[in-house]
């Protein structure tokens, strides 16, 4: 629901830039908090969609501060109405330090060295799982070969008479701010199996900047590589509408928990292996 809202105020802040009506920055606001009470990880949107509207402000030609003043009263607002549940968030931010009865809240896992190539990965090829058939790493890599020759295609033939630079820019700071804040963050630490479902929003700036590049080249090369990119999909479809139980340990824990509770003696001596945190 948080990546819903926040392509519903990154199009309300766009429309705004565009049209100046005061509905959409009423909207955004409305918007922006919703994703807010709807999950945390919407902080890294609104970071994107904040940055953004500051650089329109800043660099505008026609009343540049008017403008900044719509900006702070914009984002002022959205403060304001997180206010009820900010005491709350700081809450759980600094409590996030400490240790409480032996456990750590925040996540001890160190992140991975290939965080920044993996998580651009799994933004396209989203898997629970480590392992992969070697098929579907050969459709993976003739589909990253097509949309790197697509991507230079579409680009070498606009690069001079480029006239939508505005498009790609707030393109590239609703993908790269997210990803930016995401990977100084906590979160970024591999304490779940899909740690990166907080930058699940990054999907729909790069489904349109790919279909904006597919459609600019010729419509039976666009085709190929249309099939081919969606055929590399199958795979990652099908393992994240599998049965996660069939693989995943955690979903032995309550088996684990009964077989224990059935027959468990006084003096039987109960080894965990897994440690969960608060």
């Amino acid at each position: 629901i948080f990546t819903f809202f926040g392509l519903l105020s990154s199009f309300l802040a766009w429309k705004y830039h565009r049209e100046q009506k005061k509905i959409y920055a009423l909207s955004y606001v409305l918007s922006s908090l919703v994703g807010l009470y709807a999950m945390y990880s919407y902080l890294f949107i609104l970071a994107a969609t904040t940055l953004w509207w500051l650089y329109m402000a800043a660099t505008s030609k026609v009343y540049r501060s008017r403008q900044l003043v719509i900006f702070l009263l914009v984002h002022t607002a959205i403060l304001f109405g997180f206010g009820f549940w900010l005491k709350n968030f700081l809450y759980r931010i600094v409590l996030g330090k400490f240790s409480l009865y032996g456990l750590n809240r925040s996540p001890t896992a160190q992140r991975v060295d290939n965080l920044v190539g993996l998580v651009l990965e799994k933004i396209v090829w989203l898997s629970p799982r480590a392992s992969v058939s070697y098929w579907a790493l050969v459709i993976k890599l003739w589909s990253i070969a097509l949309l790197f020759w697509s991507g230079l295609t579409f680009f070498g033939r606009r690069l001079l008479q480029f006239s939508k630079f505005k498009e790609l820019l707030f393109l590239a700071f609703l993908f790269l701010i997210p990803f930016s804040f995401y990977l100084i963050s906590p979160l970024s630490s591999p304490y779940i199996t899909i740690y990166y479902r907080h930058l699940l929003f990054l999907t729909i700036p790069f489904a349109v900047l790919l279909s904006w590049v597919i459609s600019g080249i010729e419509w039976k090369k666009a085709a190929t590589v249309f099939v081919i990119f969606t055929l590399s999909l199958v795979p990652n479809i099908s393992e994240i509408t599998g049965d996660d139980s069939l693989w995943d340990s955690h979903f032995m824990v309550r088996d684990m928990g009964q077989f224990v509770s059935e027959n468990y003696r006084r003096v039987d001596l109960v080894i965990v292996i897994v440690a969960f945190g608060r």
